[in-house]
């Protein structure tokens, strides 16, 4: 599988996959596993399939082996623990994570209205709604952290290996919508490995998938005085150094078109690592036009 998914993460390959699930992706808003299955959702999903067997052929003749031993083998990776972890197109081999990714894709032109409102929005706190993209001029910072900093974290080596280059650069956009001082949701767009929508509300404790698609618990808060966003991990996932400690931290820049977020463990012996990624605002027409 390590050639399958270095094959499968390349940028021409995935932006044919992209355009695919936008051009297919009308219906699939309300799209979930453990509801009712509309018919033209399975019909989608089996030309996805197909689709796919059509781009394998490359990959498989190089390989000498068949598209139906690729997929057996993809079968046996996402009944592994690190199945999560695996790139869009391979988790997309199993029905729910394609449902999931459609509906990503579905729902982008409602988030990105959704982010733009809440912009705009009057608020009694610092506001940190906007569409963001990496910061390309951090990149080396970025990756001489990510590695030792995912590794330690109990990332698995498949993620590791393409987030650090892939997280430093264009391929990843952050979609903010924050409602004053109750909530946050973060929406990720994030090439090779698909989506994620998150909300947390603040000053709770909140049980959700981190970016890793890792199960934690961690409760967030403001602190007005630094204009901060601050957090804490309260249960941690399986693979996490035991008693290791983990915080993070979202700030922005002084004219808030720049936005970092930190994160920190501290292991048990008192060692600390620390990861950073770094992002900037994307003007929407309205605000660029002011």
């Amino acid at each position: 599988m390590d050639e399958f998914a270095q094959w499968g993460t390349n940028i021409k390959f995935n932006t044919a996959l992209e355009e695919w699930m936008e051009d297919h992706c009308e219906g699939f808003e309300d799209a979930e596993f453990g509801k009712e299955q509309k018919l033209e959702w399975t019909s989608v999903y089996h030309s996805y399939v197909e689709w796919l067997e059509d781009q394998l052929s490359s990959f498989c003749k190089s390989q000498g082996c068949t598209a139906e031993e690729v997929f057996e083998k993809l079968k046996e990776c996402m009944k592994s623990e690190e199945s999560e972890f695996m790139p869009t197109f391979m988790q997309n081999s199993e029905y729910k994570f394609f449902l999931e990714q459609m509906s990503h894709f579905a729902n982008e032109r409602r988030v990105k209205r959704a982010t733009q409102k809440s912009e705009r929005a009057k608020s009694s706190c610092v506001n940190f709604s906007g569409h963001w993209v990496v910061d390309t001029s951090f990149k080396k910072v970025h990756q001489e952290s990510a590695e030792e900093f995912m590794e330690v974290t109990g990332c698995p080596w498949i993620y590791r290996k393409i987030f650090r280059h892939a997280a430093s650069s264009k391929y990843l956009n952050l979609y903010i919508e924050q409602d004053d001082d109750r909530s946050i949701r973060f929406v990720y767009r994030f090439k090779f490995f698909g989506g994620s929508d998150l909300t947390l509300e603040f000053d709770k404790e909140n049980e959700h998938k981190n970016l890793w698609n890792e199960m934690i618990t961690s409760k967030l808060w403001i602190d007005h005085d630094k204009g901060t966003i601050e957090g804490v991990g309260v249960k941690y996932p399986k693979k996490f150094p035991k008693g290791a400690k983990g915080s993070a931290q979202w700030r922005m820049g002084r004219d808030e078109d720049t936005l970092v977020y930190k994160q920190t463990v501290v292991l048990k012996n008192g060692k600390e690592y620390t990861h950073e990624q770094h992002f900037v605002r994307v003007l929407d027409d309205t605000r660029s036009s002011k």
